[in-house]
């Protein structure tokens, strides 16, 4: 995968900035990135076919795939930037190569909650938003994967430090997703989790404190999910509402049941290593019963897990002496729904943290 080099960062930035700098969604243009390499993709998959808007695609590479065309983020930057820069050989030998060396990367921000998001703020102002990751001796920045925001006042910044880099021949790097530069312009990053999230469906937390949240972005979708979303969203009873994960839960919830055979739901709030619980399926639900707050368990032949939040989970086959056997607590999980719905309208604008 290609690094997310400052110069990249700040090319993402002016894409974003344009979501800003329009007051209605007519006349916003949604930026997708797409990694071709893959074996799926939204293309692939039928996610755009329905598209109505006009998209702006970039990536590292000029090139039309599936009809639509890819513009090259970087084709203009000055020779001085990449002159013994390490961060462009990947970008570099991209150019060089063949048809199959083309990359990007994906997101399909949900249009309506980012709008509806953004009308709280300034553009003038510097705003950095996305889900915080806090490395160890390193500057916080925003997941990339998860998708980030950055406003024309943070752009402006941006663009003034990258001025001072260039005069004087110094580049902050290496570092992957510019958190250097962005520190030392002075823009720090506020985590707006959940709605910007590094999960998909099968793998969201479903609890109390998110369940009026809206979510706008999701990672790690593969071509199933793609497929399974674009089907969901064209029979939503209101595609125009913010989408919170209160009605995102339909999508997984008929796929709950009692006990699954071969499948991990990611129970680990409590983790049982020894003693009656571990003993059999039966007993892990048995301390599943126990705790007034587990929503779902999950029983392997080294351990029991147990979980005060809902989710659905993957496939996973059975690993020398662990078979993976998980069950849903279905009648907590309708006493769930019932207390915390319905939600009056979406929560948008508080940071976390």
């Amino acid at each position: 995968m290609v690094r997310f080099t400052p110069l990249r960062l700040l090319c993402a930035a002016v894409i974003l900035c344009v979501l800003y700098l329009h007051s209605s969604l007519r006349d916003m243009v949604p930026p997708a990135k797409i990694r071709f390499g893959e074996e799926y993709s939204p293309f692939k998959s039928g996610v755009m076919e329905d598209v109505t808007i006009d998209w702006l695609i970039s990536s590292d590479r000029k090139v039309t795939f599936q009809g639509f065309d890819v513009v090259d983020a970087l084709p203009h930057v000055r020779p001085e930037y990449k002159w013994e820069n390490t961060d462009f050989n990947v970008y570099n030998s991209i150019q060089a190569a063949n048809e199959t060396a083309d990359k990007t990367s994906y997101l399909r921000p949900d249009a309506q909650c980012l709008y509806r998001f953004l009308t709280h703020f300034n553009p003038k102002s510097t705003h950095y938003f996305g889900s915080p990751i806090w490395p160890k001796k390193k500057a916080p920045f925003a997941h990339g994967g998860s998708g980030f925001m950055l406003s024309r006042g943070a752009l402006d910044k941006l663009m003034a430090r990258g001025s001072m880099f260039a005069e004087n021949h110094h580049f902050p790097a290496p570092h992957f997703f510019g958190e250097k530069v962005l520190k030392k312009s002075w823009v720090p990053v506020f985590g707006y989790w959940p709605m910007f999230n590094g999960d998909k469906p099968p793998t969201l937390r479903f609890r109390p404190e998110q369940w009026c949240e809206s979510i706008m972005t999701m990672h790690y979708l593969q071509e199933e999910d793609f497929t399974g979303l674009s089907q969901w969203e064209q029979a939503r009873k209101h595609p125009g509402r913010a989408l919170m994960f209160e009605e995102l839960f339909t999508l997984i919830e008929p796929r709950l049941q009692a006990k699954a055979d071969d499948w991990t739901n990611m129970s680990d709030d409590v983790i049982h290593t020894k003693g009656m619980p571990i003993k059999s399926f039966d007993n892990c639900e048995r301390a599943c019963l126990k705790d007034s707050k587990c929503l779902q368990y999950e029983h392997t032949g080294s351990g029991c897990r147990i979980s005060h939040s809902i989710r659905l989970g993957d496939q996973r086959l059975p690993h020398e002496v662990e078979k993976y056997l998980s069950g849903w607590m279905l009648g907590r999980i309708k006493d769930f729904k019932k207390a915390n719905s319905p939600c009056q309208g979406a929560h948008f604008v508080h940071s976390n943290p």
